[in-house]
């Protein structure tokens, strides 16, 4: 215990000098702040005007970021924009810039979709299963996704980066639960931290005896993947089980430079996995996601999680509907090689935790109305009836 308590002392001592306080790191002003060594990671684009002219349908997109602006944050990075514009095709788009559909709100959908505050025992962590927990040093990212399922809860809430008592008695908490062996970092992204707040965050929870897997959750790959040639994936390669999950939804976002930073992670012998979301208009049709999974496993990243897209507030213009989201997926099966299909599951609504689409775990009562069965085998009535008649 004496031994624990040194340690626990010496990582809080780590981050305090380390980095200074939460606001500079929120600001990005701090001595570790979001990175400034590098221009296109610090340069932020927080106002669409800074796009005029160079994106096909601009007055669409800006009548989209004057209706969102006062409610949801917009923000790219500089590579992220830089790739908008070289590729402009509506499946990047869509999914980085605002819409006026955003503020259209349905009767079936959810503030908070997955009930998270229910399963959020100390800020920072929301666990809602027996071994494994969420570890969400921040909810900020280095650029937002439209369709995010936690943008309502930020919009409200509020934003935050942990502060080093905070990230100390997350620790504490890690500590106290004996039977959690892994912990997923998520937010937020983690990689909207500096390397060396990251790394010592990570080297505290590396030391709990009983964490053995740890998981990144990341966009990076997306929004700029010159952060993943750094000293910290090197760092990160010794731990054991390294594992990296990228959120990729389209074949667009796997350019050049992404390419060059997964063949330095495969080097490194970092694991590599993908999660998608099913995005309506934007990879909802069987050839994009046939490509997208297929050149994934070409990289050596494991398709690991098909997302069905989440009811969340003003998210219906990017919501697919429960059949169709089935069909396409069984069209997939034994078209594609199996190491290069995903498990495609549900968040289920109400704090019931992610669900295994399959026949096991869904019975269609009536068109558009479903009981699904969750991960602890409860039965779940769901309604898709609205969406589904919209269409």
């Amino acid at each position: 215990m004496i031994f624990y308590a040194f340690l626990l002392s010496s990582c809080i001592c780590a981050l305090i000098s380390t980095y200074g306080s939460s606001d500079s790191l929120y600001t990005c002003r701090g001595k570790f702040g979001f990175n400034k060594r590098r221009k296109n990671i610090s340069m932020f684009i927080n106002d669409i005007a800074q796009l005029k002219g160079k994106l096909p349908n601009f007055n669409t997109f800006e009548k989209g970021y004057k209706a969102t602006k006062d409610t949801y944050c917009f923000r790219l990075t500089k590579y992220l924009a830089d790739l908008l514009v070289s590729k402009p095709s509506d499946a990047l788009l869509k999914q980085f810039l605002p819409a006026e559909a955003e503020m259209s709100f349905q009767r079936d959908e959810y503030y908070d979709v997955g009930d998270e505050k229910r399963f959020t025992p100390i800020k920072g962590i929301v666990r809602k299963y027996p071994t494994k927990l969420l570890f969400m040093p921040t909810l900020e990212c280095p650029a937002y996704c439209r369709f995010c399922f936690r943008k309502e809860v930020r919009s409200i809430e509020g934003s935050y980066v942990l502060t080093d008592d905070e990230v100390a008695k997350c620790l504490e908490y890690i500590r106290g639960e004996p039977a959690v062996n892994e912990v997923v970092f998520s937010g937020g992204d983690p990689f909207f931290l500096s390397d060396a707040r990251l790394q010592s965050i990570l080297e505290c929870v590396s030391s709990v005896q009983h964490v053995k897997f740890i998981r990144l959750h990341t966009r990076v790959l997306t929004f700029d993947p010159v952060r993943l040639l750094g000293s910290f994936t090197r760092y990160f390669s010794t731990f054991n089980c390294p594992s990296l999950v990228f959120q990729v939804n389209h074949p667009d976002e796997l350019a050049s430079d992404a390419l060059k930073a997964v063949a330095h992670l495969h080097k490194l012998g970092i694991m590599m996995f993908s999660h998608t979301t099913l995005l309506k208009d934007i990879n909802d049709d069987y050839q994009t996601l046939l490509t997208l999974f297929q050149k994934l496993l070409d990289l050596k990243i494991k398709p690991y999680y098909l997302y069905h897209s989440d009811p969340g507030k003003g998210l219906r213009h990017f919501r697919v509907p429960l059949k169709a989201g089935i069909s396409l997926f069984n069209s997939l099966f034994n078209r594609i090689s199996g190491l290069a299909l995903p498990t495609y599951i549900f968040n289920v609504p109400g704090g019931h935790g992610h669900m295994r689409l399959d026949l096991g775990n869904l019975t269609e009562l009536e068109d558009g109305t479903y009981e699904l069965r969750s991960w602890d085998g409860k039965l779940i009535p769901f309604n898709d009836k609205d969406l589904l008649t919209s269409m």
